[in-house]
């Protein structure tokens, strides 16, 4: 893993707010998705995040419960193989 701490959702949700995708964070309980984190930076946000367009060792926020994955296997050019959940 490349990040010192974990993400948070609130990070997560930071992130949307900073780019205009949610404007209203306090009421943010029907957000969807998945923002993904590397190297402890928020760095984009999916529906649907496919593994083989993440690097290994990426770090997806899921908005809907607050659960961390990491990318898991492949490699830096083809993506990685699998998303795996983090124990909290």
């Amino acid at each position: 893993m490349k990040t010192k701490s974990l993400p948070t959702k609130r990070q997560a949700l930071a992130y949307l707010k900073e780019w205009g995708i949610l404007e209203d964070v306090s009421n943010a309980r029907d957000s969807r998705g998945y923002v993904a984190f590397w190297a402890g930076k928020a760095c984009g946000w999916s529906l649907d995040p496919k593994p083989s367009h993440y690097r290994p060792g990426i770090i997806l926020v899921s908005l809907d419960t607050g659960e961390l994955s990491e990318g898991r296997g492949g490699s830096y050019g083809a993506g990685c193989e699998r998303f795996e959940k983090l124990a909290a």
